[in-house]
């Protein structure tokens, strides 16, 4: 267990670095487990993550230190949690008898625990939804015991906390429990089944609003509003999905990408990779099928008179195993609902012209369909003796063609970053406190260890401002006397400053002149590497 998950971490290094935002939430979770919980002045997106991720990086950074590890080890973690409870989803009754390995946990280790380079990028990095996943997926384990149980309370806590973190919940994870409680009550037309799937849908919603209006008056983090991708880009996103699903899956050009360049995959690494997402693809196929076959039989039942009704009744509730059976129907029914669900809502939040990076909406569709794969995989051992040796030769083939694939990652050199080099040089100099756009400025202080200042600004009518988006407002300030924002809690900084951007990438229309007639004419431009560096001596004195 401790050599894989060295294995995948290694990965990680291969795949991608840091960046700000990932800089911003190691930032954000350090601040929060380190004596500001409510994250007070931070003003952060609509998925916060702030009951989800961030409180993981928190407590890494406090025990490794602020730092490039950190945005590797926090999403390794919660990805290992989330490959965990899949194999507890997988066997939730126990293992069948008569494989020394069970097949369904195979195919979790294949699909999910030999991943190659475009799936380490997406379910490896974060904070990407995964959490959310994570956290829906233990509470579709919980939430099929009757209302008001412990169970259940314990269900709406985990959902209460994936919406309060990250609204995206509601479809991936507090919908799938309604709905499969819907359909539940569909069969058994019990009134306490009714019961549970309008509880279900409603306590988590009232439960995340009470939450959020309470952090509201106790002062805690703002939300930026977000908008939705527009009704004619949902139904191009759709059509981009499954071309994104099969990358995360190891098929097509995408499958390689990675922040070092794209990993070429071999003949029998594509083939192996196309044989995986076909067996995914059949058991969402299948298990979709058996919701939609259960669904039509209870309806007919429902025509059918109060014989019908009855005779259903005791078929699916009945002592014993028949009782087991409706249980593992009902997350069946959850887990179809999940993945199709929050494929919709990923063609919803996905903004216009997001290419490859949508993925990072697809986590959770990804570990409900593996989840899925593992549940119909685990009665391969009571298959017909002629299925069940076809199965067993083929998830052997696939074993070493997957580690494979996901080792010619560790060929490929890790990304470098050159705000690396630029936190190095700004430490050399001592000159520990500037402004930078969003993209340079929280990643170069991740860098630093946090020993730089660095202040996100843009440029707007001809002068630079700050940028307040997912940071913390305390440290944004500009000196006087031509301030464009208002003086948050830090004073004027008096000794050595700079300003710091990239012309290549333009980001925040940040440029000598902005920076000129904000603080004045410069002591010194240079350029280092791809960055324009400009220094004052001073910035906050009257000139």
């Amino acid at each position: 267990m401790a050599a894989w998950v060295a294995y995948l971490y290694a990965l990680t290094w291969h795949a991608y670095g840091s960046h700000s935002d990932s800089a911003n939430a190691a930032r954000a979770g350090h601040d929060l487990v380190t004596g500001n919980p409510l994250l007070t002045g931070w003003k952060l997106p609509a998925d916060s993550y702030w009951s989800i991720d961030l409180p993981v990086f928190g407590l890494l950074s406090v025990v490794f230190g602020l730092g490039r590890r950190i945005v590797h080890l926090a999403p390794l973690l919660i990805a290992v949690c989330a490959i965990g409870l899949s194999a507890a989803c997988i066997h939730r009754r126990g293992r069948p008898s008569g494989w020394a390995l069970s097949p369904g946990l195979v195919a979790l280790g294949l699909l999910l625990g030999l991943p190659h380079a475009f799936l380490v990028y997406i379910f490896f990095q974060g904070p990407w939804h995964v959490g959310t996943a994570v956290l829906c997926l233990a509470a579709f384990m919980l939430a099929d015991a009757p209302w008001r149980s412990r169970r259940w309370v314990g269900a709406v806590a985990l959902l209460t906390a994936a919406v309060v973190g990250d609204p995206i919940a509601l479809a991936v994870g507090v919908g799938p429990v309604a709905g499969a409680s819907a359909l539940r009550a569909l069969r058994t037309r019990r009134a306490q089944d009714a019961v549970h799937a309008v509880a279900s849908g409603a306590a988590p919603v009232v439960a995340a609003v009470a939450v959020r209006l309470l952090l509201t008056l106790a002062g805690a983090f703002h939300v930026a509003a977000t908008e939705t991708s527009p009704l004619s880009n949902v139904v191009r996103n759709l059509r981009h999905t499954p071309r994104l699903l099969g990358a995360l899956l190891g098929v097509g050009p995408l499958a390689g990408l990675a922040g070092g360049g794209q990993v070429r995959a071999g003949v029998l690494d594509r083939v192996a990779h196309l044989g995986g997402a076909v067996l995914l693809g059949g058991a969402v196929v299948a298990s979709t099928g058996g919701v939609v076959v259960r669904a039509v039989r209870a309806a007919r039942c429902r025509r059918g008179g109060a014989d019908d009704a009855r005779a259903d009744d005791a078929r699916a509730d009945g002592a014993g195993a028949a009782e087991g059976e409706g249980r593992e129907d009902w997350l069946d029914d959850t887990l179809v609902l999940a993945f199709w669900a929050s494929i919709l809502a990923a063609a919803v939040v996905a903004a216009p012209g997001a290419g490859f990076a949508a993925a990072r909406y697809l986590p959770a569709p990804l570990l409900f369909g593996v989840t899925l794969t593992g549940r119909r995989l685990r009665h391969l051992p009571a298959a017909p003796k002629p299925v069940r040796l076809g199965g067993a030769v083929l998830l052997v083939a696939l074993l070493p063609l997957y580690l494979l694939g996901s080792g010619r990652l560790l060929s490929r050199a890790e990304p470098k970053d050159p705000d690396a080099a630029l936190a190095g040089t700004l430490l050399a100099r001592h000159l520990d406190f500037g402004y930078a756009p969003y993209w340079i400025a929280s990643n170069t202080v991740l860098h630093s260890g946090g020993r730089l200042t660095i202040v996100p600004v843009e440029s707007a009518g001809g002068r630079l401002r700050p940028f307040d988006f997912y940071a913390d407002s305390r440290e944004l300030h500009l000196p006087p006397p031509r301030q464009t924002a208002a003086l948050h809690r830090s004073p004027p900084r008096s000794g050595p400053s700079f300003v710091v951007f990239r012309a290549d990438t333009g980001w925040g229309n940040v440029d000598v002149p902005s920076a000129r007639a904000t603080f004045g004419e410069p002591a010194a431009v240079e350029t280092l590497g791809p960055y324009t560096l400009l220094t004052w001596n001073a910035l906050g004195r009257d000139r």
